[in-house]
């Protein structure tokens, strides 16, 4: 008997060897629990029932294995990244430079020809784990760079001696160009391995003159025409400082190779050189120091969660109703996931807090689709907008917990899981007309809300202790 069922959706180039093989079950199996499957035929969509195997486990908190056929699992990506395609680019190559497959950017891109890639298109890509997101910011490195053919157009190309403790984006910033543009410079160049004394050629921009910031590349060290010292006080992160200053959280370490970003020491003194929107003419401020309360960070919560139950409700009155603001209900409800991760902002990698955004409205879409095909009496679809429902709230319950260690995440699926019995009661009294019942119903997802809202508080209280004197 299978005591930790979980349920997948079929995507295109599936197998059911393929997908055994990620769950660590048997094809056998699968049958077994999908007696009416075709295995021979699987349809793109079908959602199946399957017993996973007990070496099954998700990496960390991207999208599970890649199997020798670069087939991923479950569709949930948190380290998500959009690209957009470039003259004489080609999947293979973009594949290479992200770490992943063709087959897995045309599973998350199913309308693109992979023959055919047209200049400007934007594709989703999930990068593997060996991928550094750090070494190359906004485009991808193509076998040439990007550039048709191996020619450049350079009118003004320069040359620059790497030295010590230089980045390509810095390089590209202080000349007005970008990273890929600089490899196609230089194909040879390794990203990842920059080594001190190699020339390497630049063409730069046309803002190169005149540098848009406070500091320079000079030689490949920083000089500030401010440089100035400021030293870490209680709350700061240097995000906060950075902002204030007009400056970047790169550049901050740049000038202070052995600062830890991750751990600031209260009393450190740093270098800072501010950009140019900040006030010099009032350097003795400080950085705008935000004193967490707990209360306040659990009122945030609280109302956060409670936001997205009441529009839920709203939605499900509306749709009941045949009301004419559907539209404008549901896209309210769409703003909950943004209004709960803006708070984790506050203490986690954006990058994480967007993907997890990201799967907080797949959520809410899963139980907006339920409300309408109950409304329309469509029982086979909702049964299996429901396993959906539950499929994403399983991999929510994943990512809350591989961001806090203090977060469970059988305690979080759990949670959620009630949180979608008791809307789907609640939707059930509703579209019957037991508005009594109704009530009572909303009454207790209120309840698991709040109850949902102080769990994460609780974990962001004891991860981060000394935020909240």
């Amino acid at each position: 008997m299978c005591r930790n069922k979980l349920y997948y959706v079929i995507r295109p180039g599936d197998t059911l060897h393929r997908i055994a093989q990620n769950f660590d079950t048997t094809t056998a199996s699968i049958i077994e629990e999908n007696p009416r499957i075709n295995p021979n035929n699987l349809t793109v969509g079908t959602t199946i029932g399957i017993c996973p195997g007990d070496n099954y486990g998700m990496q960390g908190i991207v999208s599970s294995v890649n199997t020798g056929g670069g087939w991923r699992g479950p569709s949930v990506c948190l380290n998500k990244v959009s690209y957009t395609v470039r003259q004489g680019d080609s999947l293979h190559r973009i594949a290479q430079n992200f770490d992943t497959t063709v087959s897995d950017i045309l599973a998350y891109n199913p309308r693109i020809n992979p023959n055919n890639l047209s200049v400007g298109t934007v594709i989703e890509i999930c990068p593997g784990g060996s991928y550094n997101l750090g070494n190359i910011i906004g485009s991808v490195i193509t076998g040439n760079g990007g550039r048709n053919n191996n020619t450049s157009s350079c009118r003004n190309k320069q040359f620059y001696t790497v030295r010590t403790g230089d980045t390509l984006y810095r390089i590209a910033r202080y000349f007005d160009t970008t990273v890929p543009e600089i490899l196609a410079e230089n194909p040879r160049l390794n990203p990842r391995n920059l080594t001190a004394g190699t020339t390497i050629g630049i063409c730069p921009g046309n803002g190169y003159n005149n540098p848009n910031t406070g500091g320079s590349l000079v030689g490949g060290a920083v000089t500030c025409r401010n440089r100035m010292s400021y030293t870490v006080r209680q709350g700061d992160t240097l995000h906060r400082i950075a902002q204030y200053f007009g400056t970047t959280v790169p550049d901050i370490i740049a000038v202070n190779p052995r600062l830890n970003p991750r751990n600031l020491s209260v009393g450190t003194t740093i270098t800072i050189c501010p950009g140019d929107g900040y006030n010099i003419q009032n350097p003795g401020n400080a950085p705008v120091i935000y004193d967490n309360n707990r209360a306040e960070l659990t009122d945030e919560m609280r109302h956060a969660w409670m936001q997205q139950a009441y529009w839920t409700r709203l939605l499900l009155v509306s749709v009941a109703g045949n009301l004419n603001d559907q539209e404008e209900a549901a896209k309210r409800l769409m703003q909950s996931p943004y209004n709960i991760m803006d708070i984790f902002d506050n203490y986690y990698n954006k990058l994480v807090t967007v993907a997890i955004e990201r799967l907080l409205t797949e959520f809410l879409e899963a139980g907006a689709e339920y409300i309408a095909a109950v409304n329309d009496g469509r029982t086979a679809d909702a049964e299996n907008i429901r396993r959906k429902w539950y499929i994403t709230a399983s991999l929510t319950a994943k990512a809350f917990a591989a961001l806090n260690p203090n977060y469970s995440e059988q305690t979080l699926q759990n949670m959620l899981n009630r949180l979608i019995d008791l809307t789907a009661e609640e939707i059930r009294l509703r579209i019957a007309g037991d508005y009594t019942g109704e009530i009572e119903a909303f009454n207790r997802v209120e309840r698991q809300a709040t109850e949902i809202a102080d769990y994460f508080t609780e974990g962001i209280v004891r991860q981060f202790p000394q935020r909240f004197r």
